[in-house]
């Protein structure tokens, strides 16, 4: 959690780069009220009520709501004729709910033509303006979009731009890919030919930046940092280090980079690369095959959220990213039968889709115990994938609830009581929010689908939305379409286009300039499907911390665990014990508190690394003689007669003879500082290359550490070696470029090498 002074400035940052732009007529008081947990809530086609509060739409451009601590109005402000209208006379809260969201897009749109992430964060974020173009805003707004994906491309590199984030950013997070799903959902709507090749250039020389400092070719995943989540202490054990998240592997993200891969595929084609296309099928394959094999957790009968960093075992949290299953099953790397078994695996809360589950028992209300609407379109999204009308129903009532009593599109809200009040900080018409509610309108009620072969439509309406619905003045490429929906359910009855009957399967080019008149009539040919509700009462138990004397660890019972298991080099060894002894030899070793209900057993403790004498290989740096004229020791906290301080521009290529006893395999790490900036933001983390005998062995990142006297150690590369003399190089290779730009440096104290194996 964070510190006061931390909170403080974080409150003060938020103040001083809030959004200008006009408000909404409503007012939003200071809360008073209490909210019970998991109060029952009952939504309607024109009204909410969930205990004595209510929201009722009095017509499609008002909403009276009584939820807040003093009743408040929302009525639309803007001008949205311009934009694709929604009608639905029976449905008018839904209605009022999208001009809301249009109103809000518009608000969201900054004096440079691009979008800011909320009223609350006036800057253009990535992984944001992705989401939101991919939900719906490619479709209304694709001259801002364009502007905003290309003010997130570094124009000098041509690849695209990861945001300030855990150790400085880029390659602990690489969810940057995500500019692949909007700049697809760009071209599928509008066609733009001279998009595709520039897109394609940034896609491509990201995509290969990525394969270098951030793919794992022992286990065939990328490193880094969950989507979206990038509050760490938020989701990820207690521990975890950015060091420790850059050496994790996330489902979510690494789900982004099959996309980006595969869109890369399906623009090369487009632009006749046979090559290219080749290349980046096999990457895709082969990331399917590894994020399918290594993320399933056989205890949570689905995909984990992230892997523990433990050298050379792969080892699955016992957590869910429920953002990450969802964009499992729209990205293809599901089938048909696993995208609706996972679809009904997904955990929901009364009052929503939690951003991860169980929730974690150290951290408080944000992305831990907090419910994003834009996760939640997702699930609903997903959800007609996997042709699942009751979650669906669910999914579209949360949303539903949420934005109507808040008289906003909400950033989140808590889990537990469906209010911001416990929120760590939230924002009103957060643009992924407003995203996802159009995208629920635009590709659920009316369900249109983009393809390369043009447009068509698969509507599902559940019982509660009451037609016909129409949505008129929709534009795709050349041609403007109306689109008319009738009744409730999953499966086209009827379909007709300008007054002909067509089949349900028929799609629409348009590359014409041809006005369009669909006319749908629904009806259910679904069996009833579940949806997985869990309680707001799932938290896990605590790590344990763990001690070791010798060959002897131990730790203090952890409350309700009612049993644990020791991780050991190849070795699980359960009890009911507080202390095992371990046998000789280098090893990692970590204690995970089981709890009776085995889902919300903790997370593994902090890993305790065991590691003999006769088993390590130190190196002073500042010892080695053509570096012994750079060595300093201004920054106290190092070991030996100094430091050597690696240049921004990579002149400094500090290389090394080692002498190895036995042929083995070595974990090769570094102890280092980098102060120039905090573990949670900023974009200087330091990147260089390994070379072993002037052949590559892969990337060290030192991510920067908050101070120059915090010293820790780097990532590390297990290398095979055989006895006797071999020279170690740290080089600044080309693709070693981090977000910076300029400053990409770090203070090497110490070389180890470790026999490991």
């Amino acid at each position: 959690m964070k510190t006061l002074i931390q909170s403080l400035f974080f409150c003060l940052f938020v103040f001083l780069v809030g959004c200008s732009s006009p408000r909404t007529t409503k007012t939003v008081q200071k809360e008073t009220v209490m909210y019970p947990p998991n109060e029952p809530y009952t939504v309607t086609s024109k009204e909410v009520h969930q205990g004595n509060k209510y929201a009722i739409a009095k017509s499609p451009t008002e909403i009276q709501i009584s939820y807040l601590s003093s009743n408040t109005t929302w009525k639309l402000s803007q001008n949205i004729d311009f934009l694709p209208s929604f009608e639905a006379p029976e449905s008018p809260l839904l209605v009022a709910l999208y001009n809301m969201a249009l109103e809000e897009a518009l608000l969201n749109i900054r004096p440079d033509k691009t979008f800011m992430a909320g009223e609350k964060w006036n800057g253009v974020w990535t992984r944001d303006i992705s989401y939101s173009i991919h939900l719906a805003l490619a479709a209304i707004l694709p001259e801002i979009s364009l502007n905003s994906l290309f003010t997130k491309v570094d124009t000098n590199r041509k690849w695209i731009i990861q945001d300030t984030g855990t150790g400085g950013s880029w390659p602990i997070s690489s969810d940057r890919v995500v500019w692949s799903l909007a700049a697809r959902e760009y071209l599928l709507w509008q066609g733009d030919k001279a998009f595709l090749s520039r897109a394609y250039e940034v896609m491509k020389n990201t995509a290969l930046a990525d394969r270098h400092a951030a793919y794992n070719p022992t286990t065939g995943l990328y490193y880094g940092e969950s989507s979206f989540m990038d509050w760490r202490e938020q989701s990820y054990a207690s521990w975890m280090s950015p060091v420790d998240i850059y050496l994790s592997s996330s489902f979510s993200t690494c789900v982004l980079h099959y996309a980006h891969l595969t869109t890369l595929a399906w623009m090369a084609k487009q632009l006749g690369l046979s090559s290219d296309v080749k290349q980046w099928e096999t990457w895709a394959t082969e990331l399917k095959k590894a994020i399918l094999t290594n993320f399933y957790n056989k205890d949570l009968g689905t995909y984990a959220s992230y892997l523990y960093p433990l050298p050379g075992k792969t080892v699955p949290a016992l957590k869910t990213d429920n953002l990450g299953l969802s964009l499992a099953a729209l990205t293809g790397i599901l089938t048909p039968e696993e995208t609706t078994k996972i679809v009904s695996s997904i955990p929901v809360v009364p009052f929503g889709v939690p951003s991860l589950w169980p929730q974690q028992p150290h951290a408080g209300y944000y992305h831990n115990k907090g419910i994003w609407p834009f996760v939640n379109a997702y699930y609903v999204l997903a959800a007609k994938e996997a042709n699942h009308l009751e979650a669906v129903d669910f999914g579209i009532k949360a949303m539903t609830r949420a934005a109507a009593f808040f008289g906003t599109h909400k950033e989140n809200f808590s889990y537990d009581r469906g209010h911001t009040d416990k929120m760590a900080v939230n924002s009103d018409r957060q643009l992924w929010s407003v995203a996802g509610y159009l995208a629920i309108v635009y590709k659920v009620l009316f369900g249109i689908t983009i393809t390369d072969e043009g447009i068509s439509f698969h509507p599902m309406v559940p019982e509660f939305v009451k037609g016909p619905l129409t949505l008129k003045n929709l534009s795709f490429r050349q041609s403007r379409l109306t689109i008319t929906v009738k009744g409730n359910g999953d499966t086209i009855q009827t379909m007709r286009v300008n007054g002909q009957d067509v089949s349900p399967s028929t799609v629409l080019r348009g590359d014409k300039a041809q006005s369009y008149t669909v006319e749908i009539t629904l009806t259910r040919t679904s069996t009833p499907k579940t949806i997985r509700l869990v309680s707001t009462e799932d938290i896990s138990i605590s790590e344990p911390k763990v001690k070791l004397s010798e060959n002897t660890i131990t730790w203090s019972p952890v409350k309700n665990a009612t049993s644990y298991t020791i991780l050991w080099k190849d070795k699980t060894i359960t009890t009911t014990d507080t202390n095992i002894s371990l046998p000789a030899g280098s090893g990692v070793v970590a204690v995970m508190a089981h709890h009776q209900n085995p889902l919300l057993s903790s997370c593994i403790g902090k890993p305790l690394w065991l590691i003999p004498d006769t088993n390590l290989i130190r190196y002073e740096i500042e010892d080695i003689p053509p570096l012994l004229s750079l060595a300093t020791n201004r920054y106290k906290g190092f070991s030996g007669n100094g430091y050597v301080l690696l240049d921004n521009e990579g002149q400094i290529t500090p290389s090394m003879e080692v002498i190895i006893p036995k042929n083995g395999v070595y974990l090769i790490r570094f102890r280092y500082a980098n102060g120039n900036g905090p573990i949670n933001t900023d974009n200087r983390c330091g990147i260089r290359t390994l070379l072993v005998d002037k052949k590559e062995a892969g990337v060290v990142v030192f991510p920067q550490r908050g101070t120059w006297t915090e010293w820790g150690y780097s990532s590390y590369l297990l290398v095979s070696l055989t006895k006797g003399k071999h020279t170690l190089s740290l080089v600044k290779h080309p693709l070693d470029d981090n977000m910076n730009g300029k400053i990409n440096q770090a203070a090497l104290d110490t070389l180890e090498l470790i026999l490991w194996e």
